[in-house]
């Protein structure tokens, strides 16, 4: 019998559909499908919506632009999609107003420097040198949902993602890995923007000259809903975690910090005015934490927290094992008020002897609402003048400078109060010992330990 006819072959297997697209989206399988639904949009001017296939790995050697007033969303599904810089180039930039939204994506190996060839004539060059993945600069409101950042970096500012002068900034359920920046802030930087919201966000390893993780100045209110840092530092400035001055009210809520470390004030928080990249705009802000841990965390100055010129309050929080090489082994507070509460403890710190390993206060008033935790609970503190915060406007610039330079002068010397060359402010009403001799007390107790 004749031998029957080999079976047909097989057809090609199909690519994966893709799942339902919002009305309007747009599929992208590489970085430019990207750029051309962004260029289409500004053309038109509508916004621009752009789906990535869950698992794709899309590469860049540029970054995608935008430079319109319109709304961007990219987004993936499932397990996300990988967008991989190289370690050569960051993967957004946008500017002009417009607005960018990103969802289930992993950024990995963002790289923001300088590239002669690619620069724009406006742009200088701190500017095209900041955000290895994202940076944002005269944009609208940026907001990420479920994303990470992997090994990204700046050769400026912000390792991972840099907002300047731009709308609000919003970030739910991201974590940043691994990046650094050799300026300021390892994994964000925001500048002179709008108001900055972080939930259930993760920093891990990041590194920077100042912010370890996050660096904000000169914007509005910052929020921080249950987040986690970890093992971050900042290498010569102040804030290991996180650096806010000149900025709104700072609230921080269930976070927690471990093995953070300054170089300069601040293991894990930084909160005052005018370090050294933002603008000289005292603000009187308030910052509040409630229901948070901070462990293992040491600096030059305030191995926990440093605040300045600043209302804190601490609520529902532990403050334990953290070391300041020079003053203030938990909380190092200047120029300000500051009010421990609701069971509020600070245990197992340390400083150099007499310099405060719990406490240490300049010109500023710290006070503990009962009920305290068990057991003997006293800081480690010297007799010394309490003055208010040194208040002086944008208009007495060099009075504030001088005001703040001096403030360990004015705490252990009885003098004019409001006059060159220290400009000491005028005494708080609450004082840690009798100085005074017009009340019967003794001058001579000033800087000596009072516990």
């Amino acid at each position: 019998a004749p031998t029957p006819p080999p079976p047909p072959p097989l057809p090609p297997p199909k690519s994966p559909p893709l799942p339902p697209l919002v009305p309007g989206e747009a599929p992208a399988y590489s970085r430019d499908d990207i750029q051309d639904e962004i260029n289409s949009a500004m053309a038109q001017g509508r916004n621009a919506s752009v789906y990535i296939l869950p698992g794709a790995r899309l590469a860049f050697s540029i970054e995608v632009t935008c430079s319109g007033k319109i709304h961007v969303s990219v987004r993936s599904s499932g397990e996300g999609a990988t967008l991989d810089g190289g370690k050569s180039s960051k993967m957004f930039y946008v500017t002009g107003g417009c607005s960018l939204y990103l969802g289930v994506l992993h950024f990995v190996d963002g790289r923001g420097d300088f590239k002669p060839h690619l620069a724009r004539p406006s742009v200088a060059r701190p500017q095209r040198s900041s955000g290895g993945a994202v940076y944002a600069y005269q944009a609208g409101d940026i907001a990420t949902k479920d994303v990470s950042f992997t090994g990204c970096d700046a050769e400026d500012s912000g390792g991972a993602v840099s907002v300047s002068d731009s709308g609000d900034v919003s970030m739910e359920g991201v974590s940043f890995s691994e990046c650094a920046a050799g300026d300021g802030g390892g994994a964000v930087i925001v500048e002179a923007s709008g108001d900055v919201s972080m939930k259930g966000v993760s920093f891990s390893e990041c590194t920077a000259g100042a912010g370890g993780a996050v660096y904000v100045s000169g914007s509005g209110d910052v929020s921080m809903d249950s987040a986690r840092f970890s093992e971050c530092t900042a290498d010569y400035g102040p804030g290991g975690a996180v650096l806010v001055e000149d900025s709104g009210d700072v609230s921080m809520d269930s976070a927690s910090f471990s093995e953070c470390t300054a170089g300069d004030a601040g293991g894990a928080v930084y909160m005052g005015w005018g370090w050294g990249l933002g603008t000289v705009d005292v603000r009187r802000s308030n910052f509040i934490v409630t229901d948070s841990t901070i462990s293992g965390c040491s600096a030059t100055l305030g191995g926990a927290m440093f605040v300045e010129s600043v209302t804190t309050s601490v609520l529902r929080t532990t403050i334990t094992d953290c070391y300041a090489s020079i003053y203030g082994g938990g909380l190092y507070s200047t120029g300000g008020r500051t009010t421990l509460s609701n069971g509020t403890l600070i245990s197992g710190c340390s400083a150099p002897e007499g310099r405060g390993s719990s406490l240490f206060l300049i010109a500023s008033e710290v006070s503990y609402t009962l009920p305290a935790p068990a057991g003997r609970w006293l800081p480690n503190a010297r007799c010394e003048v309490y003055r208010e915060a040194c208040s002086y406007g944008n208009s007495e610039v060099a009075q504030q400078a001088a005001c703040l330079k001096h403030r360990d002068n004015c705490a252990l010397n009885l003098v004019e109060n409001l006059v060159g060359p220290w400009y000491c402010q005028d005494p708080t009403f609450v004082q840690p010992c009798n100085w005074n001799s017009t009340r019967g007390g003794d001058p001579s107790l000033l800087g000596e330990k009072l516990y």
